[in-house]
């Protein structure tokens, strides 16, 4: 199991995270993947560290690849 980490990119009409996109690596904007973690306590440090309370911890698999 891999975590992922969710930043959210626009505010809904009451003022709330509507859309959310998964963190990404590569090594252009053409070839990126998920930044994923081996644990979800990893993924939460790194989150916290980087987009403090913006940012939201998941669990990552195929079958949830929402961009």
């Amino acid at each position: 199991m891999k975590y992922g980490i969710k930043v959210p990119i626009a505010l809904d009409h009451h003022g709330e995270y509507g859309d959310w996109l998964w963190v990404t690596q590569g090594d252009s904007k053409f070839h990126l993947t998920p930044l994923l973690f081996e644990s979800k306590e990893e993924a939460e440090k790194y989150a916290l560290n980087v987009w403090g309370e913006n940012a939201i911890v998941e669990e990552y698999g195929e079958s949830k690849n929402s961009y």
